[in-house]
Order: C-alpha cells, then structure tokens, then sequence
C-alpha cells in the first residue's frame, strides 16, 4: 500500500513510518516463530490432532486426519495470499484518493464499494470448483446453483443434506449470527473508510492490524469464545506488544504528500487539517475536488 501511494497519489513517507511499518512485519514474525521453531512433521506426530506442523493442514475427511503440503503447493497458496493483498492496497489508495481529493461522503463511498463487493463475489464463484490439496472434488461446475441454494436454505435454518452435521438446524439459527457478523463488518469497514478520509489509508491498514490485539485478548476469554478459548502465549504477547508501539511510531510525524500541499496526518485532528487541504487542492483527484458530495 506504501508503494502504491507513493507512486499514484504521491504520498511521502518519514524514517517514523517505515519504522512503523516495519514493525509490523516484526509482529508477524513473532506471532508465527513458534510454528517454524517448534515444526514436527514426522509421521509420529501427525498422528496427533494437535500437531506443529507448518506445512499441513487437518482435514476432517473421514475420521481426521493432517495433509501435508509439497513446496510447490504452500508457495502456491501462500503467493495467491501475497497477490491478494494487490487489489486490496489498490482499493484502499483509491479510497483515499477519491475520499480526500474529491471530498466523497464516506456513505456514498461505501455503498458502491458494497456493490463492486458482490461484483467480485460472483465472480469468485468458480474458486469453489477447485479442490484442496488431497481432497476429492466437492463441488462441481454443474453443481454450483444447487450449492448456492442449499447455502441459503442453510442460513435459514434448513437442513437441505441430512448428510451434514446438522449445524444448519442449530439453535439460534444461522441467519442470527449472519446479522451479527453484517453489523460488525459493515461497522468495521465504514470506520475503516471514515479514518481513510480523516487521516490516511496507510495509516488506518496499521491501526487495522492493531484490531488483532483485541482479537487475540478476547479470543482468550472463555465467556466471550467459549470452551475453544485459550490463554495467549509468550509470542502471542510480545506480538501484540509490538505492533502497539508500531501504531505509536508511526504516529510520531505526520504524512505528506510530494508537493507537501496535502498533509496525510498521523491523528484525528490532523484529519480535520485533511479535509480543508483537500478542498484547496486537486492532487491526485479524478475530477475537480468537491464534485462528488453523496
């Protein structure tokens, strides 16, 4: 995303931010070194639901059971993780430019990302066709449409395969926690494109990263994640630890753009100094700036 906006809409970063950014990457490093230095993938091990094994997956084919990955399969997935992160900074960059250049509301913003959302979803349709590494296929091209609906029974609270586990029949059903998860999805992305608009995208893709903090000390929580909670490890800690003081570097000096017309910000009350700069100047707008109202 750095990358992307310094090249497109010419935002410059300071040593704060590469710094910031930088221990970020250090976090991730920290949180998955157990799974390198603790990797046991001998036949032995595998035997046990609760394995260390970085290159395998469980399965729950049959009564269970871990498949292992070949070289060429984990940079596979790990790379089309990598690339998916492309279109994610594009769109992101793009919203910032839109939202600050252009002075977009932040609803009309969202309510077309939404749509280009289900755009790309429908698209994505065929990836079911494909098959994990060691599994037969599932879901076969002729039977996509009957998928999507036996998904959408499902979520009312049919049971369209009795051949399932039943959890389609739960109680409460799951449409119930479809509308918890919109709500807090659609109040995550709209908070997401708020701070893009005050601040920056850059800015806000790092505080993102410190949601996974609260992700992590509520997953600990057993009234909140139930009976599948468990206590955060040392490397969980100093993971969190990290990317705290990361949001904390990065904030230390504002962004700025190349003609230093524009400052990106590094807080709230630099956002509101955005928004006037935005209005003053067209850098990097599609369209003069002001013209996009929602």
């Amino acid at each position: 995303m750095a990358v992307i906006a310094y090249f497109w809409i010419k935002a410059r970063f300071k040593q704060t931010h590469y710094v910031g950014m930088a221990l970020v990457i250090l976090a991730c490093v920290v949180q998955i070194a157990p799974n390198i230095t603790d990797n046991n993938c001998s036949a032995v091990a595998l035997e046990n639901p609760d394995a260390d094994c970085f290159e395998a997956y469980w399965s729950p084919l049959g009564n269970g059971q871990w498949i292992r990955l070949t070289v060429m399969q984990m940079a596979m997935f790990y790379g089309l993780f990598l690339f998916s992160q492309v279109p994610a900074a594009v769109s992101n960059v793009y919203k910032q430019k839109v939202l600050q250049a252009c002075d977009a509301d932040v609803f009309y913003v969202s309510f077309w990302a939404g749509w280009f959302q289900i755009l790309w979803g429908w698209l994505c349709v065929p990836l079911m066709w494909i098959p994990l590494p060691a599994q037969p296929l599932t879901v076969a091209p002729g039977e996509t449409f009957t998928a999507l609906a036996n998904t959408i029974s499902c979520i009312a609270g049919n049971v369209p395969d009795p051949a399932t586990d039943g959890t389609c029949a739960g109680a409460p059903p799951p449409w119930v926690w479809m509308i918890f998860y919109l709500a807090f999805n659609i109040t995550f992305n709209m908070a997401f494109t708020w701070l893009t608009k005050r601040i920056s995208a850059q800015w806000a893709q790092v505080a993102t990263v410190m949601c996974l903090n609260l992700v992590n000390i509520f997953g600990s929580m057993k009234f909140i994640a139930g009976n599948n909670a468990e206590p955060l490890s040392l490397y969980d800690w100093l993971g969190a630890i990290t990317v705290s003081i990361a949001l904390w570097v990065y904030n230390l000096e504002p962004e700025t753009t190349a003609d230093s017309k524009q400052a990106t910000g590094n807080s709230a009350a630099d956002g509101r100094a955005n928004e006037k700069a935005a209005k003053d100047s067209n850098l990097g707008s599609l369209a003069n700036q002001g013209s996009v109202n929602g």
